[in-house]
């Protein structure tokens, strides 16, 4: 960083290219040949001030629905008005489609920032012989999930259609969702590490434990709409070397998360462990949207890329954490100040001065298994009639 410079300076971009690049629009064909197919109760309007294939990031219509904190994708009940087939015997398909695009700034080195996205999709599917009928729920028993399941997660702007063909047309009906999410408790949190880290050793267990304690207090999710944050660069921060020169305050602007959104920090770090998008590291929609898979990764970055590097003969378990977290938050002075604090944290406070046995091995956790691509949905119909 140079010893004069102005806040324009650490902005080296600001465009977010595709960041309204939103869902295709879907077209309604509610009657064809005396038969009708049309959903009754949810909101049927548009977002305020929606256009066709943009991403809907401000006020929205009624069908606002939230991720529970245990981590499965809600219930939503759907009620059809289906007349003049039997859905017994022509079952109504469902599609519900999601996308967020996730944007923030990226570090390229040097306290310089560009903006940077990340568009996450994801879809579900299923079927039905009732009207009326939920999906993700266990209380409708004709319906059934085709593919994916709620075990996967996401939120974002979705569009939930429903569909039947029949004697040569295709019926279709859509509306707007927005899914957001619920932050885990503690206890979710606490109950999910002992789960990945049954058989580890304690002291390394504490050791995770304070970095996500301290990194985001538990917050995969951020109640508030998130656009806009400041940054001060000061010399105090080390972040140049001239104490003659003015603090620089720097404003990060960005297209809109509207609230129950991931929680993510101007700078691209992601939910409870703030894994950041720097590098070569990636940011998916699990980790966006799954705060289970988020601390996973996180758990995983620390164990792997920050902690075994650490580990030198004759160790104590205290002056391995103490390295490992500098090393898990960069380098220098603001680096062993967080290593400090997380040291003199609860969780902290219970690793060991004993030596680290030289046998140790440390093992990372696995992922769950990624779903296949879906196949094609249902086509449209010429004989259909638009409404």
């Amino acid at each position: 960083m140079p010893d004069s410079h102005t806040p324009e300076w650490h902005l080296l971009d600001c465009s977010f290219a595709q960041a309204d690049a939103g869902l295709p629009l879907p077209v309604r064909n509610l009657s064809a040949a005396g038969m009708m197919l049309q959903i009754q109760n949810l909101d049927r309007s548009d977002p305020p001030g929606y256009r066709a294939g943009s991403m809907p990031r401000g006020a929205f219509n009624r069908n606002v629905i939230n991720i529970a904190s245990s981590a499965c994708m809600p219930s939503i009940p759907v009620a059809c008005m289906a007349s003049g087939f039997d859905p017994v015997t022509n079952p109504i398909q469902w599609r519900l489609v999601c996308r967020h695009i996730l944007c923030r700034y990226c570090n390229v080195g040097g306290y310089q920032y560009k903006s940077a996205f990340d568009v996450f999709e994801r879809e579900w599917r299923g079927q039905t012989r009732a009207a009326k009928f939920s999906i993700f729920g266990n209380d409708s028993p004709d319906s059934s999930c085709t593919y994916s399941d709620g075990s996967h997660l996401m939120g974002g702007h979705a569009i939930l259609q429903v569909a039947v063909a029949v004697r040569g047309a295709v019926l279709r009906d859509f509306v707007h969702l927005r899914i957001g999410a619920f932050n885990p408790t503690p206890a979710d949190v606490m109950k999910y590490l002992e789960q990945q880290l049954a058989g580890a050793d304690p002291n390394v267990t504490s050791m995770i434990l304070a970095i996500f304690a301290h990194e985001a207090g538990y917050r995969q999710f951020n109640m508030a709409p998130q656009s806009q944050a400041s940054m001060t660069f000061s010399y105090t921060r080390g972040f140049h070397r001239d104490p003659a020169q003015p603090d620089c305050k720097v404003s990060f602007a960005w297209p809109a998360d509207p609230p129950n959104f991931p929680n993510v920090a101007f700078d691209y770090g992601v939910g409870i462990s703030q894994y950041t998008r720097v590098g070569n590291q990636t940011i998916s929609s699990d980790m966006a949207w799954d705060w289970r898979e988020n601390v996973r990764t996180g758990i995983n970055l620390f164990l792997t890329s920050k902690l075994r590097p650490q580990l030198k003969a004759g160790m104590s378990w205290r002056e391995w954490a103490r390295a490992a977290w500098a090393a898990y938050n960069g380098a220098g002075e603001a680096a062993q100040k967080y290593a400090q604090q997380l040291a003199a944290s609860p969780d902290g406070m219970k690793v060991s001065g004993e030596q680290v046995p030289t046998s140790f091995q440390i093992a990372m956790l696995r992922a769950p298994a990624a779903l296949s691509e879906p196949g094609p949905w249902m086509p449209e119909s010429s004989s259909a009639v638009a409404v």
